[in-house]
Parts: C-alpha cells; sequence; structure tokens
C-alpha cells in the first residue's frame, strides 16, 4: 500500500469524506479545517499532502507543512508507525530537517515515539460548544446586520478577511486562494457568518464548516476588520454561527486554541459557551523524522486517555489530551538534544530534526 501526492483537483472530495469517516470514528483533524489547509495546494513551497488509495475509497491521508504533519488513517488502511516512517524517509528525502507531529494523550504510539527520540513541545485545546439545543439569538450594535457570502461580492469578502489578517504582516489571502476555498467539498456560502457594517463593510467573520456524518461544525477561520474591533462582534459571529450549526442538524461547534499564544481568542471562545475537551502539547528531540495523527477515542466506548467519562455517542464525543512532539539528527555524538517549535493547526504533535 504506497501512497501518492495529492491532486487538488481530483481528490478532495475522497478526502473529506476519509476524514468525516476519521473524525466520527474518534479522530482529531476535522475535513473542514484540513479543506481550510488545503487550499494552499499547489501555491506555496514546502507544502505537500498525500493519499493511501485502498480499492474504491482513500484509507490514509497526510498533509505536510513545512515540517509540521498531520496523519489521519482508518482500520484498513496504513499502520500509524508505517505512516510515520513513510513520511520521515520523504522528509529526509527533501532536505527538511524537522518534522512536528500530533497525537492524543493516552495513545500507545507515544511510547513508541518516546523510543525514537519525540520529546514534547507545544499545546492547543480543542474548544467546544454544544448545540444539541437551540443556542441563543445573538444581537449586533445597532446599524449592523448579519449576512452570508451570498449577499456580498467575494471582492468585498476578500478585502474584509485581509483588513482581519494583516496585524502582524500583509495577508497573503487573495482571489486565486479564495477560488480554491469556494470549490472545496463541504463548503457552504451560507455557514460563511460575517457582520456587516451600516456601510456594507465585512466588519466579523468566520468560515463554518458542517460535517454532516460527525454532526460536528468547525470554525476555520475567523476574524474581525481592524477598524471595526471592541464592538463585540466576534463574540456574536461565533453565537451566530452556533445557532446556523443548530439549524442545520450540527450537535457540536468546535475550534482548535492555543491559549498560551493566542490568550484573547481563547477568552472570545470559552465567552461564548466553547469549552475546553482536548489538550494538545508539543515536544522536540533529536531522531529521524516522524508525523502522525490519529483518533484516539470512538463512538463504540473505547477511549485511551481521555481525563473521565466514556463515549456513548456522537452527541457526548469527549476529545483527549493532544500532544506536540518533536525529533531532530545531530550531527555530532548523535546524542539527542531538544529543540522547541510549533506550527499551527497542532492537536498533539512532535517535531523533529532530520539532519
Amino acid at each position: 500500500m504506497q501512497p501518492r501526492l495529492l491532486d487538488p483537483d481530483t481528490d478532495l472530495p475522497a478526502v473529506a469524506d476519509l476524514l468525516s469517516r476519521t473524525r466520527a470514528s474518534g479522530g482529531l483533524s476535522h475535513p473542514g479545517g484540513i479543506m481550510w489547509w488545503l487550499r494552499d495546494a499547489g501555491f506555496r513551497e514546502a507544502f505537500d499532502a498525500y493519499v493511501w488509495p485502498g480499492g474504491l475509497d482513500l484509507v490514509g491521508f497526510a498533509l505536510v507543512d513545512g515540517s509540521f504533519v498531520v496523519a489521519e488513517r482508518m482500520d484498513n488502511g496504513p499502520t500509524e508507525l508505517e505512516q510515520i516512517e513513510w513520511l520521515e524517509e520523504r522528509m529526509r528525502g527533501q532536505g527538511r530537517e524537522k518534522v512536528e507531529i500530533h497525537v492524543a494523550e493516552g495513545n500507545p504510539l507515544l511510547a513508541e515515539l518516546e523510543r525514537r527520540g519525540y520529546g514534547q513541545t507545544g499545546i492547543e485545546l480543542e474548544l467546544v460548544a454544544d448545540t444539541g439545543a437551540e443556542p441563543e439569538v445573538p444581537r449586533l450594535p445597532n446599524g449592523f446586520t448579519f449576512a452570508s457570502l451570498n449577499d456580498v461580492s467575494d471582492a468585498a469578502y476578500i478585502e474584509g478577511h485581509v483588513a482581519a489578517w494583516s496585524d502582524t504582516r500583509p495577508s497573503w489571502y487573495r482571489r486565486e486562494l479564495h477560488d480554491a476555498v469556494k470549490r472545496s467539498p463541504r463548503f457552504r456560502p451560507d455557514m460563511v457568518t460575517i457582520a456587516l457594517a451600516p456601510d456594507g463593510t465585512v466588519a466579523s467573520f468566520c468560515i463554518g464548516w458542517l460535517d454532516e456524518r460527525s454532526e460536528t461544525l468547525e470554525i476555520e477561520p475567523l476574524g474581525t476588520h481592524r477598524d471595526y474591533r471592541r464592538q463585540g462582534l466576534a463574540h456574536a459571529v461565533v453565537k451566530e454561527v452556533q445557532h446556523r450549526a443548530w439549524a442545520n442538524g450540527a450537535k457540536r461547534v468546535l475550534v482548535w486554541n492555543n491559549p498560551q499564544t493566542n490568550a484573547a481568542a481563547y477568552g472570545l471562545y470559552t465567552g461564548a459557551d466553547m469549552h475546553r475537551t482536548a489538550l494538545s502539547s508539543s515536544c522536540p528531540r533529536r531522531c529521524r523524522p516522524a508525523t502522525y495523527c490519529k483518533s484516539v477515542c470512538g463512538r463504540s466506548g473505547r477511549i485511551i486517555g481521555a481525563r473521565g467519562g466514556c463515549v456513548k455517542s456522537k452527541s457526548e464525543r469527549r476529545s483527549p489530551n493532544v500532544w506536540l512532539f518533536s525529533r531532530t539528527y545531530g550531527r555530532g555524538s548523535g546524542r539527542p538534544s531538544v529543540v522547541g517549535s510549533r506550527r499551527w493547526p497542532c492537536r498533539k504533535s512532535s517535531s523533529m530534526n532530520l539532519m
């Protein structure tokens, strides 16, 4: 069972279906967040994605963004270690010096990663809102209205996105990437929640990615125009997307957040009734490259490493802690050394230098 490069023109529907199946059975990756990430496929260097074919369906997937790797698999696909070993060899052959992976706490794979020289490097939380019952209907400041991508031009939306995401460096978002997002499987323009200013400016927004199989919606991304902050718009947008998720049958709305690096976003989400269900951490070490991400708990009642509770149904699903691990190759004595690193988004991951 050999992987091949993802073809963004033909493979995305099958990848979305695979990730929907893995998420519904306990996987960490939501198809929506990965579809948003894959907008960059074919547009920038050091960004690759691979699929493992298995008959009529895909049975494995991996995304490599610089040194960070996300991977998911079905039970009839490659094993976790097979994915790791293949990715290590592939990335080493490309001359990459480090690999980061995320793994859920309690996964037996952690012991193998530690044996291979991985170490923890960071954390990330999965924050979840319960939308099994109708959420409150939010209110906006006077003159502002809720809308969707069906109500504004693509140019207006892109302008709002760039204004929200250019605080530290100019946003890369442009028409080419926007069109790639709109072509993504599971993308729905009506699930792009927008707060419009009185003059029609896209003042705040988020994309909601609905996955019907797992009955979850992921927020990715969310932003507020630099000229319209401190007015409660982002809070209202998060509550509105929760209401839209409920109206479309989703039982949960999720978002990933690192409270250590983005405490403001953590406060926003928790203030909008999104609560911590999973922790992710990262660790660095010198060793061979490895990358992996796999489900840890499933609806069958199997659960590894979660703190309390047992998975009984989709609506009661709890996520475990997740860790970031890293690993590097030493040039001198070959003894391991710790190297800190982080990539977004991460659950629990690991990084390692390959040189």
